[in-house]
């Protein structure tokens, strides 16, 4: 009995030394590092073909444009087929145009035919390519992780060409630099009643979303098990889209929809 006493006396001192060296670590809380649009870094490029200037930013490493493209390729629109339309949001292109494919691509797999490797120049300058999907979603991640909580969308808008809401208060920060233009679409009758939000011509109008949306194509063709593949993704701003609202969106549509053309390198 004495020894069984002895042993549980031995156990309850070792648990209390055992306790005295616990300690009670603080949990590490992420402090969100919010960009200050003060350390924005400009740069320029003059597009050879035509002799155009154009804006462009570096955004976490990397070099974006920071105007839409307007190289007047064949087959490409200016909105309502204004010209003056060109000078202020850039020229829209149709997926096969902004990627420099054949127009047998609108239907036809580009991916499956290995027409499509690594940094696509497509239609962009010298040196720039088209941005992957992949390229998008890292620069939309971490606009979302460095933002001031008003949200990507409101990071990355311009701060003129956007159509202000009469009942929604629009935040155009611009904290990065990108300078996203609501230059609309030439679109299809599908995507107009889907992804256009302006209140006329939905069934009469080929172009749609002036002023209040912004839809630039990746180089990413949807996945498809078969050769045959008539739509691509795309990257979207919208004027409503701050803070707690949704802050961009994706999307895949019918490669004859022209879009805007951001470059990267």
């Amino acid at each position: 009995m004495t020894r069984i006493l002895l042993l549980f006396a031995t156990i309850l001192v070792a648990w209390g030394c055992s306790q005295d060296d616990i300690s009670i670590k603080p949990v590490e809380t992420k402090i969100k590092t919010v960009f200050d649009p003060a350390e924005i870094e400009y740069g320029s490029i003059v597009d050879s073909r035509d002799g155009q200037l154009y804006k462009t930013v570096n955004i976490n490493g990397r070099w974006w444009m920071a105007q839409n493209l307007n190289y007047a390729a064949d087959s490409t629109y200016c909105y309502d087929d204004e010209p003056d339309s060109c000078t202020v949001y850039g020229r829209l292109y149709p997926w096969t145009v902004a990627m420099d494919l054949d127009s047998a691509y609108n239907k036809l797999n580009a991916t499956y035919d290995d027409k499509i490797k690594g940094s696509h120049q497509g239609i962009c300058p010298e040196g720039w390519h088209l941005p992957s999907e992949k390229e998008w979603k890292e620069m939309i991640d971490y606009a979302d992780s460095h933002n001031g909580n008003e949200g990507a969308s409101a990071s990355m808008r311009a701060k003129y060409g956007w159509i202000a809401d009469e009942t929604y208060e629009i935040n155009y920060i611009d904290r990065f630099g990108f300078a996203g233009l609501p230059a609309g679409a030439r679109a299809n009758k599908e995507m107009r009643k889907s992804d256009c939000n302006h209140s006329y011509g939905y069934e009469t109008n080929i172009y749609c979303g002036v002023g209040e949306e912004a839809f630039f194509w990746t180089s990413t063709e949807r996945i498809d098990y078969r050769n045959d593949s008539e739509r691509a993704l795309y990257f979207f701003l919208h004027g409503l889209q701050n803070g707690d609202f949704q802050t961009s969106d994706w999307g895949e549509f019918t490669k004859r929809a022209a879009l805007s053309v951001r470059c990267v390198k």
